[in-house]
């Protein structure tokens, strides 16, 4: 960014703390794209088959008749405050940082206003320098957004494979969205919302300081497996409940992560 002219009395400090929310805006745009896209085919679906009936349920037992068209909204509610939940965070990151130097500012005469108005950010330069180059509550709320929106998903998934279960019998699973078995031809399994569901519970079981980045899925946790931990009293721990666990731990492909696991398995 600072190979530009007008750029270049700039601080890695502020330089960093405008490209992570620069970079992190589009992403929330682009998340939020597809967020929409996902709540409208739930509108026009619930709409379209508003007169199907179907047992609600609680505590998987069935309670009363509900439309299926009011369980498709139940999500889509959820998605929508979720939809709000990025807004606002994408809102709240909008601020230039940029010209804050390392700690506070500079006498090069950078024009802050025409540097907001050419990168794109609505709510301007921001106010204080210090604050500026250490602010990273922007990345927190990213974060939470999309870690409710996964636990939101998740809901979504876990119902649909109860749905499609033969037991259950409510929805069939397209060919595009199943896998089979390599043992049992007769299965058809639902791959991609089992995939989704089983991401919720990595992300649930992972320690804090696993959950700032992935390699592959910045601001989310990664979709690695986590062991399946047996119940364990105080008293009586079992070897998988020590130093075992952090082989598959370290095998994973976690990035930013300062603390130690050990202290974490340990409480």
């Amino acid at each position: 960014m600072c190979s530009d002219v007008s750029l270049r009395p700039c601080s890695r400090n502020d330089q960093v703390a405008t490209d992570v929310r620069l970079w992190l805006r589009d992403e929330l745009a682009t998340l939020q794209g597809h967020l929409h896209a996902l709540i409208s085919v739930a509108a026009e679906r619930a709409g379209a088959e508003v007169d199907i009936l179907m047992p609600g349920y609680t505590h998987l037992q069935p309670a009363q008749p509900v439309r299926w068209s009011h369980w498709l909204l139940s999500h889509a509610t959820a998605w929508q405050r979720d939809a709000e939940r990025l807004q606002q965070a994408r809102s709240r990151l909008d601020v230039l940082p940029l010209g804050s130097g390392a700690i506070a500012g500079h006498a090069f005469g950078i024009d802050r206003q025409w540097l907001a108005a050419e990168l794109g950010f609505s709510r301007g330069p921001s106010p204080n320098s210090m604050d500026a180059v250490s602010d990273r509550d922007f990345i927190l709320d990213a974060v939470y957004a999309a870690t409710v929106l996964g636990v939101h998903l998740s809901r979504w998934a876990e119902d649909l494979i109860i749905y499609s279960s033969s037991e259950f019998g409510y929805v069939h699973l397209s060919d595009a969205y199943s896998t089979g078995s390599s043992l049992m031809p007769q299965k058809k399994n639902p791959g991609t919302w089992a995939g989704r569901s089983s991401e919720r519970k990595a992300e649930r079981a992972a320690p804090p300081w696993l959950k700032w980045a992935a390699a592959d899925q910045p601001m989310l946790c990664c979709a690695a497996s986590l062991p399946v931990l047996p119940l364990c009293s105080d008293d009586h721990l079992p070897p998988l409940c020590h130093s075992s666990l952090l082989l598959p731990i370290s095998q994973m492909r976690w990035s930013f992560c300062e603390a130690s696991p050990a202290a974490w398995w340990a409480r």
